[in-house]
């Protein structure tokens, strides 16, 4: 078969074949196929009940974040934020979480069922609609819709269907004294045939009842990164197994701090993932005739995934590359994915800094990566070149290098896949480079961004698709910053934090 020419992994001066463009297309295709409490007390009649709540919900504020405090270490972060939050207008097309008096909300699960839990951290609220723009008033006749389906009554229970919008979608959202609605208001919600939006012991329920139970609508403070990608556009590449201790709490917390508020996003399992899922993404190097199918593949150099565990974290990158692509709404053009242990350098800095790099960003870029790692060991000193330095202390990297013996300089990117951005447009390019014969890192330098560019230019930097295609999102100082996080060079605005969570990657797990 015909073979193009790239350079490998930290060797731009080398080269290897890649594949056809036939087996790009045919690889990308399959790949992207590939599917791979305590009871709630019974409220007092009537609406009057909303002013009782407010005055309730402010005199225990305190006692209750206190006690919620000592019990979880989520619920403190969350409240922090809600707080911030308090008092904005609520918005036609914001994103809103239902608490109870109790405390506790209402998540929806990828089923539709509605469930009530201490913390929103990881889960995507619900999207509030009226007919038109503007700000919720009381009385406004509204939709809720979570996970792209709308919150409709079935029976007495409530949960969120695919079905056209009819009367058992639509909602009255009132409050005492009417007016605007804005965030930590106590509400009630009215389904057009008299149902009342309800929760009794661990249910949900919309009953015809003289009796209002108030809930309180609750806003997140959502930061420049979510002006861009939306407000479920980070997704948090994660473990989600329920025998085990949650790995993104950590990562979670620190992030909300930056005003960033990631939708976590289940992670491929090796231990329970499909053999032939995993093989089909990166095959495992000590299966026989992998280093020959690689070859044959034209992956040369690259023999295949080490373990299980690489096999998967590739996979999961490989899926939520797929759900990026899948996503619909006004601000869907751009996703963020960012892995488990990640936590922001400067996070009261972060939003000054994402926002006015983000103004400079050159428009031919369709992935921006917000952290990655450098292996000076290797290749000696990697030096870079800012094309935009802002006063918030942002950088926007395209060029970066290490030198030769003779002077020459070679285009280098790195390898981690921290956090990313990747423009829709992108995601097909993406998904071509599977399945991978290497981790995920090392599949997208071999096969993405030290492939040929499609305009070549005379420049080392012109020659290379990484640089026609990618620009790093840098801080000041990131490499000083997040020196003894992991046990490799990290730069960038995100950082993986080891110091708390362990890499899934054994040979990573450690900062020193």
């Amino acid at each position: 078969m015909m073979r193009e020419r790239c350079r490998p992994l930290h060797s731009p001066s080398l080269t290897m074949p890649v594949f056809s463009q036939s087996r790009v297309l045919a690889a990308a295709l399959l790949c992207a196929m590939l599917p791979f409490g305590t009871a709630e007390q019974e409220p007092e009649p009537g609406l009057k009940l909303l002013k009782v709540a407010s005055e309730t919900q402010r005199a225990s504020s305190s006692e209750s974040v206190l006690a919620r405090r000592r019990t979880a270490t989520t619920a403190e972060t969350m409240e922090d934020a809600f707080a911030k939050a308090k008092g904005q207008a609520i918005q036609s097309g914001g994103t809103i979480y239902l608490r109870s008096l109790s405390g506790r909300l209402l998540n929806v699960d990828s089923e539709g069922t509605l469930s009530l839990s201490h913390s929103t951290l990881g889960q995507a609220g619900m999207v509030i609609h009226k007919a038109g723009s503007g700000a919720m008033r009381s009385g406004d006749s509204i939709f809720l819709q979570a996970g792209g389906n709308l919150l409709a009554l079935d029976g007495t229970s409530v949960k969120a269907d695919d079905s056209s919008p009819g009367p058992m979608h639509q909602w009255i959202i009132e409050k005492a004294g009417g007016g605007e609605i804005h965030s930590s208001d106590a509400v009630v919600l009215r389904l057009a045939n008299g149902g009342t939006l309800r929760t009794i012991d661990d249910r949900v329920l919309a009953t015809k009842t003289v009796k209002a139970q108030p809930f309180i609508l609750e806003q997140l403070p959502y930061g420049s990164l979510h002006d861009v990608v939306g407000h479920d556009g980070v997704l948090m590449i994660t473990l989600k197994r329920k025998s085990s201790k949650r790995r993104d709490s950590y990562s979670l917390n620190a992030l909300g701090a930056a005003n960033v508020y990631p939708i976590e996003f289940a992670a491929t399992d090796a231990a329970d993932a499909p053999k032939t899922q995993l093989d089909m993404t990166c095959p495992l190097e000590s299966d026989e005739g992998a280093s020959n199918w690689c070859n044959d593949m034209g992956r040369s150099g690259a023999p295949g995934c080490k373990s299980t565990i690489e096999q998967a974290i590739t996979d999961s990158h490989r899926r939520a590359l797929v759900r990026a692509l899948n996503r619909q709404g006004p601000s869907s053009n751009w996703t963020a994915i960012i892995e488990d242990d990640v936590v922001p350098l400067m996070p009261e800095q972060f939003d000054d800094a994402f926002r006015e790099a983000w103004a400079q960003l050159p428009k031919e870029a369709k992935l921006v990566r917000l952290g990655w790692c450098t292996f000076e060991n290797d290749l000696g000193t990697i030096r870079d070149e800012a094309i935009h330095e802002g006063e918030h202390g942002s950088r926007l990297v395209r060029k970066r290098w290490w030198t030769d013996r003779g002077g020459n300089k070679h285009y280098y990117t790195g390898g981690c896949t921290t956090g990313y951005m990747v423009h829709r447009s992108m995601i097909p390019e993406m998904l071509g480079i599977f399945p991978c014969c290497c981790p995920i890192d090392c599949c997208l330098e071999r096969q993405l961004f030290y492939s040929p560019a499609q305009k070549v230019g005379e420049s080392e930097w012109e020659k290379w698709r990484g640089h026609e295609i990618m620009v790093d999102m840098d801080l000041v100082n990131s490499k000083v910053r997040s020196a003894g996080y992991a046990t490799f060079a990290q730069s960038g605005i995100l950082a993986q934090d080891n110091r708390k969570i362990k890499s899934e990657r054994p040979e990573w797990g450690q900062t020193a």
